[in-house]
């Protein structure tokens, strides 16, 4: 069986780590008509870090591209083919 996560995501997660993203603090609000709620929401904060992650690696000049269906896994394929390299 094919290692389908690769050495990309390892590649990825020490960028992360030397980045500073462990111990790292963030926060997420949503403001509407003067009313501000911090989002603590388990399903809300994956979404946007998935959003950020992809932005992270753009910066980055990391090769990624999304699942067409954004319900089903894995969030992103490191590479041209839909069977290794996922993250």
């Amino acid at each position: 069986m094919k290692n389908m996560y690769g050495n990309k995501a390892k590649t990825i997660f020490k960028k992360l780590k030397q980045d500073g993203i462990v111990g790292a603090e963030g926060e997420i609000g949503f403001d509407l008509l003067g009313v501000t709620v911090s989002v603590s929401d388990k399903s809300a904060v994956g979404t946007l870090l998935q959003e950020w992650l992809g932005q992270w690696m753009t910066a980055n000049k990391i090769y990624h591209r999304s699942h067409q269906n954004s319900q089903m896994p894995p969030d992103f394929f490191l590479s041209k083919s839909d069977e290794i390299d996922l993250l």
